[in-house]
C-alpha cells in the first residue's frame, strides 16, 4: 500500500488506460491488487498476456522529418509497473541489508534524488580541497542496453536474493 502512495498520478497510462490517480483514490481495490501482485511474485503465477502488453507512442521533436526525429515512449500497464515497483522495493531492502552497494552511490539510495546530492557533495569536497579536484564524466547512457537479460539474471542469482525475485525477473525478461 505504501508503494501506491508514491505512484505518479498523471503519467501516461498504459494499455489499461487507467491513470494512477484513480488507483490511489479507489482504495477498495488495494487489497485485491496486493493479492494479485503477491500471486504473481511469490506463487510464480504466469500473468495474463495483457499484463505484458505495451503501447508505444512516437512523440515528435520540434521539427520532425525523419524517424530519428521522434522520441518513442513505451507505456506498460499500471499493474505491471506496480508489480515491478514492489519487486524493486524488496530488492533495494535486500541489497541494503547485504551492503552490496557502496554508500558513495547516491543514485541508488532510496528516497534520495541522487544528482543534486552528488553535485552538492562534489562542490563541498572541491571547496574543502581548495578547488583543486578534477572531474571526469563517463557517458553510460547505453550501457544497460548492451548487457543481455541472461547476463543480468546470472549476476542477480550470484547476489543470493530471495528465489522468487529471480523467478519473477526471468518471467518478465522472457516476454
Amino acid at each position: 500500500m505504501e508503494i501506491i502512495k508514491w505512484l505518479p498520478c498523471w503519467k501516461a497510462a498504459g494499455p489499461d488506460k487507467i491513470f494512477n490517480f484513480f488507483i490511489k483514490k479507489i482504495t477498495t481495490i488495494h487489497k485485491d491488487l496486493y493479492k494479485i501482485i503477491k500471486t504473481i511474485c511469490l506463487d510464480n503465477k504466469q500473468p495474463e498476456e495483457w499484463f505484458f502488453r505495451e503501447i508505444t507512442h512516437l512523440i515528435p521533436k520540434e521539427i520532425s522529418q525523419t524517424g530519428k526525429d521522434y522520441r518513442p515512449i513505451t507505456c506498460m500497464s499500471n499493474l505491471y509497473k506496480l508489480t515491478t515497483k514492489c519487486v524493486t522495493a524488496v530488492m533495494q531492502i535486500k541489497v541494503e541489508e547485504k551492503k552490496l552497494i557502496s554508500d558513495n552511490q547516491m543514485g541508488t539510495v532510496r528516497k534520495v534524488l541522487g544528482a543534486k546530492e552528488q553535485m552538492l557533495t562534489n562542490i563541498m569536497l572541491n571547496k574543502a580541497n581548495n578547488f583543486d579536484l578534477k572531474v571526469a564524466w563517463i557517458d553510460v547512457k547505453k550501457a544497460f542496453d548492451s548487457v543481455t537479460h541472461k547476463y543480468i539474471i546470472k549476476c542477480i542469482e550470484r547476489l543470493e536474493l530471495p528465489e522468487w525475485i529471480t523467478k519473477f525477473l526471468k518471467l518478465i525478461t522472457s516476454k
